[in-house]
């Protein structure tokens, strides 16, 4: 059998109660699969969830590289794991190796979050429900407006489609310096929604974004949302150089950081130039409250989980 390599488990039983319940007679078990993962909340996040609903689960981080994941899914299957969330960089390597893909992730070619049946394995994509919800709020601030994504993974999918399909927003500038996972994205994003005003090009972390959407055709005014869909400034890549997305950039620009980690220095500086800032933290809570519903049937108030979190 295969040994699951760099593993970390958190085990959590619940606290009994005079009532007994049905899900008592259930142990979840779970995992997060991807790659230099150790810094991952998700481990805490469902530690909450499982101590919220008072049932007895595990959660495991599984760090493997993509030429070990049909192996791996065999083996979690064996081990009777009931579901995962998917990270960078499985979300796209990992769906020629399920049964069944829901229609988001098979439109934008993104997986993070799969269920083990008898049978076969199911794939889900719950960013775009994850993130969508956080910018709910902003809305009417974003309809008929312009968007930047910086990036073009799975995420940047995710978002580019989360933003037409729920926001109504004007047209999507997608950006990143590799230009073949940029005709990638480019190609799925238009492939899944036809019609979209969506404008591709190549851009560093070195230059200045207002500089470079600038000399872009369709940028008459500053976009309403920059998000960024890269890892810089995360928990793998925290020296961000001179790379700051929001200079020349007014106040009233939303910024969205799909990272999570606290000492984030351009959510930071974005926060101190009184701009509204969305971290990673929002949508990285509801994208795992609803793998989870689709994993159990059961809905996790957000709030109770945000608070459960917060030292």
């Amino acid at each position: 059998m295969l040994a699951v390599p760099d593993s970390t488990t958190i085990s959590v039983k619940s606290r009994l109660t005079n009532s007994v319940r049905d899900e008592l007679m259930e142990h979840y078990k779970f995992a997060l699969i991807g790659r230099n993962i150790g810094y991952s909340l998700s481990p805490e996040i469902f530690k909450c969830v499982y101590d919220i609903e008072n049932v007895s689960g595990e959660f495991e981080t599984i760090d493997c590289g993509q030429e070990e994941l049909p192996a791996m899914l065999k083996e979690m299957k064996e081990r009777g794991f009931r579901a995962a969330s998917v990270t960078i960089p499985h979300k796209e390597a990992i769906i020629p190796h399920l049964d069944e893909v829901d229609n988001t992730a098979r439109a934008i070619r993104s997986v993070n979050s799969v269920k083990f049946n008898s049978d076969l394995i199911e794939g889900f994509n719950t960013d775009v429900y994850g993130f969508s919800e956080p910018l709910k709020p902003y809305a009417t601030q974003l309809k008929g407006k312009n968007v930047v994504a910086l990036g073009a993974g799975g995420a940047a999918r995710a978002i580019a489609y989360g933003l037409a399909a729920n926001f109504e927003v004007g047209s999507i500038t997608l950006l990143n310096r590799t230009a073949s996972r940029l005709e990638a994205a480019t190609a799925a994003i238009r492939e899944a929604l036809p019609g979209i005003d969506l404008t591709a090009h190549e851009w560093s972390p070195k230059q200045r974004l207002s500089e470079v959407l600038e000399a872009l055709p369709n940028q008459n005014d500053f976009p309403a949302l920059i998000v960024n869909c890269t890892p810089v400034g995360g928990p793998n890549i925290q020296d961000v150089g001179d790379f700051d997305p929001l200079n020349g950039m007014p106040s009233s620009v939303i910024y969205y950081d799909l990272s999570y980690n606290k000492a984030n220095p351009l959510v930071k500086k974005a926060k101190l130039a009184g701009h509204v800032v969305i971290d990673g933290l929002p949508m990285l809570i509801h994208q795992a409250l609803r793998s989870y519903y689709l994993w159990t049937g059961r809905s996790i108030d957000f709030d109770a989980v945000l608070n459960s979190l917060k030292p």
